[in-house]
């Protein structure tokens, strides 16, 4: 073993999410998680975790940048769950609403819905936000294709949801 490399990859990727949790402790983690990069760039965790230390820190474009690294490695890996990338999808999306890059975010629903057409929540919240950006044709037609659904399924109304949203 590289002397340099003291633990293995996995190792210092568990190291680096206990750390995660500790603001106080994000440079430290970020330091682990390069090691990781440093032995293996493909550990798409890793870049996941980064973004999600990173957000703690408002660090605005190193989130979106290790984000979308880990969307781009998990869409080339024939080993990567669909349900993953969805959840990265996800967080991307969550963290452009933050920002205020609506259109941003759009994308991201939409790439979600590509990849399960089931996946009534990212149609929902692409709806909502679409209504947000004053674009009722394309929120009407989202929203109603999800509207018969939820409230059948949860009993709450669509307005309901949208406040629960903070939409």
């Amino acid at each position: 073993m590289n002397k340099e490399h003291l633990y293995t990859k996995q190792q210092y990727l568990d190291m680096a999410n206990e750390l995660s949790h500790i603001p106080e402790k994000y440079l430290e983690c970020i330091t682990l998680l390069d090691k990781v990069i440093s032995i293996d760039p493909t550990i798409i965790d890793a870049y996941e975790i980064k973004a999600n230390v990173y957000a703690t820190q408002n660090e605005d474009e190193l989130v979106i940048s290790n984000y979308t690294i880990a969307i781009e490695l998990a869409n080339s890996s024939e080993l990567y769950d669909t349900e993953d990338l969805i959840t990265l999808y996800e967080q991307r999306a969550g963290y452009f609403i933050h920002l205020k890059q609506y259109e941003k975010a759009i994308s991201d629903f939409t790439a979600i819905y590509n990849l399960d057409t089931n996946n009534l929540r990212a149609i929902m919240y692409r709806g909502f936000i679409y209504e947000k950006l004053g674009q009722t044709t394309l929120a009407t037609k989202d929203i109603d294709c999800v509207k018969t659904y939820m409230e059948a399924s949860t009993g709450r109304s669509i307005e309901e949801l949208r406040d629960i949203l903070m939409l």
